[in-house]
């Protein structure tokens, strides 16, 4: 069943197996860096990676809301400038709006009923789920952990997607993803879905 279940095998568990990194570079597509980066914490929990985290972000993960340090950090290790805020909103002034995401574009998602706070992550890609599409997005802070986590599309909590591309993403990078994700087995993801 082709690479799809050892990807799965790799998004439902941390990562043992392949990574997004590997399933680009086997399409010889050079996967998006701050996905790169990113990817390596997946798994990584607040409490029991909390050195780790902090020697990252430079703030104590298990104290402060962190799904914008981490975008941050991430996006600074790929010499890329963030907003430098924790605060997740602060994204929606960044780079700027598009309808059609791309791999390592930033999603900004409201968070309760709050007119400030939120979450944001990045967008890997988009899947089809028992007939309803949805949003795969790697970030922190999600459930107090790196992880992925799969949003509908059009969720009501969907505020921007944000990106730094002046030009359409290559159609090959495009192709890499969907033939990444097609047809992988959500099952135990699917819990997280919103």
């Amino acid at each position: 069943m082709r690479i799809l279940i050892v990807l799965s095998f790799f998004i439902l568990s941390g990562g043992c197996q392949m990574s997004i990194t590997d399933v680009f570079q086997s399409r010889n597509i050079e996967p998006p860096a701050q996905l790169t980066v990113a990817e390596q914490f997946v798994g990584m929990n607040e409490q029991t990676d909390r050195v780790t985290l902090k020697e990252f972000m430079g703030i104590d993960p298990a104290r402060v809301e962190w799904c914008a340090a981490f975008v941050n950090s991430v996006l600074s290790d790929v010499d890329i400038t963030g907003t430098g805020s924790l605060m997740a909103r602060s994204y929606l002034d960044w780079g700027k709006s598009t309808d059609t995401p791309s791999p390592g574009d930033i999603m900004v998602f409201s968070r309760g009923n709050s007119n400030w706070q939120g979450h944001v992550g990045f967008y890997v890609a988009t899947v089809t789920y028992k007939n309803t599409a949805y949003w795969i997005v790697l970030g922190g802070n999600q459930d107090n952990s790196v992880s992925y986590r799969m949003y509908k599309v059009g969720h009501r909590r969907h505020l921007e997607t944000r990106t730094l591309n002046d030009a359409p993403v290559k159609l090959e990078t495009l192709r890499a993803m969907q033939w990444m994700l097609d047809g992988i087995p959500l099952e135990v993801i699917r819990d997280n879905a919103n």
